[in-house]
């Protein structure tokens, strides 16, 4: 048996009990006396989990102590492909700071399932991770940045491009965290220049500079509402709440998504999806109402209805 593997029966033995007599302990580890002084001195070396031989009582001891460190030992087969998938799915991360924290970690994933006699190039096979939609590389240093100030609760300076009017504007940021939204990367921030709560699209960020002026305090509560309370990306308090009606033909589907956390549903009698979805700013929503066709009508708001009626009427111009 493969001495990692032993590894784990010998902490798992002393996490059922922190006492135990030396044949007892054998027994538990399959194992006989010099095999065991192997496991133990190799657990002291890679995970700094010791274990003392009580000579008055004749007993094995172990005294839990703030050093141990159990990387990886509990997990399972199946608790390695859901990691590796979570390896794979960040590869295309645009900087090195996780990737290059991931690889040992990586590496001792492998170990783990070279124990248990598992190929990682055969999970790997098993995954497939398909971006979409995903926008431009961010560069290294202005995530870095990002990064630093968040752990070390600085504020950052950056230059902002604006998406619509593409002008640049210089800020500075209490940064809140880094949001993985659709395929493309945002910070929350509280805006200095505006006085505000913002999202700023990681991509639009030409410059990012770490300042020495701390983080302000914010209103934890104010923070929650501004980002989970409206609809996508756009968040903020909501301003209105779209009703929406899907076909009997879509609705199987729709009905397994999730469009926000705080969203209401069911079906009429006729079999129609009605959902309803609280939002505070329209355009994200409108694009993924434009998505389903003429397989979705918007019962409410009038004014989201126009806007989507605007839209339509202009792509059907294209096509004349």
């Amino acid at each position: 048996m493969d001495v990692q593997v032993r590894i784990m029966m010998l902490i798992k033995a002393f996490m059922e009990k922190q006492v135990w007599k030396p044949q007892d302990l054998y027994e538990k580890l399959e194992c006989g006396r010099h095999t065991f002084a192997r496991i133990r001195n190799a657990a002291s070396a890679e995970y700094n989990f010791e274990i003392k031989f009580d000579n008055h009582k004749k007993v094995w001891v172990f005294e839990p102590g703030e050093q141990v460190s159990l990387p990886y030992v509990w997990f399972t087969p199946t608790d390695v492909m859901v990691l590796l998938t979570l390896l794979e799915t960040f590869k295309e991360l645009p900087f090195g700071v996780i990737k290059n924290e991931a690889f040992p970690f990586k590496e001792k994933l492998e170990k783990m399932l070279k124990a248990k006699d598992v190929k990682l190039e055969g999970l790997l096979k098993s995954i497939r991770i398909l971006p979409i939609h995903y926008r431009r590389k961010i560069p290294t240093e202005v995530m870095s940045s990002i990064c630093d100030a968040i752990v070390e609760k600085k504020r950052i300076r950056i230059k902002y491009k604006d998406r619509q009017e593409n002008k640049v504007t210089e800020r500075v940021v209490t940064p809140i965290q880094i949001v993985r939204y659709r395929d493309n990367w945002y910070l929350d921030a509280f805006c200095h220049l505006k006085n505000t709560l913002r999202i700023f699209s990681l991509d639009r960020i030409e410059n990012a500079e770490k300042t020495n002026e701390d983080s302000i305090n914010l209103n934890q509560e104010e923070v929650r509402k501004f980002l989970s309370e409206s609809y996508g990306i756009f968040s903020g308090r909501p301003k209105a709440k779209a009703v929406l009606r899907f076909t009997p033909q879509i609705a199987k589907w729709v009905e397994a998504e999730e469009w926000h956390p705080k969203q209401k549903s069911h079906y009429d009698k006729e079999g129609y999806y009605i959902l309803e979805i609280p939002y505070s700013d329209e355009r994200e929503l409108i694009l993924d109402i434009m998505r389903y066709g003429d397989e979705v009508k918007i019962l409410r708001p009038t004014s989201l209805q126009e806007l989507v009626k605007s839209k339509l009427k202009r792509a059907l111009k294209q096509y004349k």
